[in-house]
């Protein structure tokens, strides 16, 4: 969580470090548009919102005030499944930094997507996968 004079201005995340330099300033990296949670709302309530905005934890407030933070492996604690929560990585299992892309099935996280082949289209308008055959 990024705060400014005590306002929660932003979320920042592995994902948003991906591309990062160490001498980048953190603020053009952070997401601004924060989703978050009522400290009355319940442990399933977040893994819906976690589940239908892609994010992997949410700030919990309560009025104004945030007093927390709830992520995915808080609620796997709680008895909420993982894929209740979002979506798991179909290569590796892992349920960190696997980011919605289109409507495939199929998730990676960003370790697995940079470790697949890449895709190329040919001249005549077919799909390469670099593989062999």
């Amino acid at each position: 969580m990024v705060l400014e004079r005590g306002d929660l201005s932003g979320v920042l995340c592995a994902c948003d470090l991906a591309n990062a330099s160490p001498t980048d300033p953190i603020y053009p990296l952070m997401s601004r548009r924060v989703i978050t949670i009522d400290a009355r709302a319940t442990v399933w309530m977040a893994a819906k919102i976690m589940a239908e905005t892609g994010v992997g934890c949410l700030p919990v407030t309560e009025g104004a005030h945030v007093i927390g933070l709830v992520d995915r492996e808080r609620l796997l604690e709680a008895g909420i499944p993982l894929e209740a929560s979002g979506a798991i990585c179909s290569a590796c299992g892992t349920h960190r930094h696997v980011p919605i892309r289109g409507f495939s099935q199929t998730r990676l996280c960003l370790e697995c997507f940079d470790r697949a082949a890449p895709v190329h289209l040919s001249e005549h308008g077919g799909v390469e996968t670099g593989g062999s055959g």
